[in-house]
């Protein structure tokens, strides 16, 4: 049991520090520095405290899980009991993790001053071309994306996904059922569209979980990769000629891939 909670704390603490912005994000100012804006979500502030929340929230999940391993006995719930199961994929997550906040770490450092969450051409700017931006063009973005999804896996896969069925299936038919709000007839429809395949199969919709987990990562990632494009297409703006010789001789995310 240590070693998994070993493993659910080391990831969160490195999903914080990939996710809280470092100091030099908090600098922009707008009568230096050249700032997109993005809309609600992307200006500073806001920015800070989606920042804060998904920090918040990954924090609680921790406890969460480490909270029902280690009173697991109290549940007469397999869903619970398998929690204590340590895996060789869950090490595994838990490198790709590792591996993920060093690279963003690594960003960070190496852009110093440069690194903003806005949007941002800086008072000036220049092309960085050491440390990991001399194979990528973005790999503060891949370390986020590694150990983001790495975070996730651990987290809910065969893990808090299915208590949160569970959870769910008992509440849901306690209220259709027991309440008797199965005799109307809209919740009926609902039940047999919904509850029933829920509880055939653990998933919303009947759904494979793992297709769940596949489209929402396919949904962040597609986020990330508009912002790639916007952050290119500023780029370019300001550099012209010399972003197209900086970007020809690197890829965007993956070396090799993409």
């Amino acid at each position: 049991m240590l070693l998994k909670v070993l493993c659910l704390s080391v990831t969160c603490a490195s999903y914080v520090v990939v996710w809280l912005p470092p100091a030099s994000s908090k600098t922009t100012t707008p009568k230096k520095d050249k700032i997109k804006d993005e809309g609600f979500l992307t200006r500073a502030g806001h920015l800070h405290l989606f920042s804060t929340l998904i920090s918040a929230a990954t924090i609680l999940q921790t406890i969460v899980y480490i909270s029902l391993m280690i009173f697991s006995t109290n549940f007469d719930v397999p869903a619970v009991h398998q929690l204590q199961d340590l895996k060789v994929w869950h090490g595994l997550v838990t490198l790709a993790a590792l591996a993920g906040c060093a690279l963003r770490k690594w960003s960070f450092v190496t852009l110093d001053g440069f690194f903003t969450y806005q949007l941002t051409i800086r008072s000036g700017h220049k092309l960085v071309q050491t440390g990991p931006y001399k194979y990528l063009r973005h790999p503060s973005y891949t370390g986020a994306i590694l150990n983001s999804v790495s975070t996730f896996i651990l987290l809910w896969h065969q893990g808090l996904w299915d208590v949160a069925s569970i959870c769910i299936l008992r509440m849901a038919s306690f209220a259709a059922f027991h309440l008797r709000l199965a005799d109307i007839p809209l919740v009926n429809i609902a039940i047999e569209v919904l509850l029933e395949p829920f509880m055939a199969t653990g998933s919303p919709l009947g759904i494979d979980p793992r297709i769940w987990m596949v489209a929402q990562f396919a949904i962040s990632i597609g986020m990330m990769v508009r912002r790639i494009n916007n952050e290119e297409a500023m780029l370019k703006e300001h550099f012209g000629t010399e972003w197209d010789a900086y970007a020809s001789k690197r890829w965007r995310l993956i070396p090799f891939v993409y």
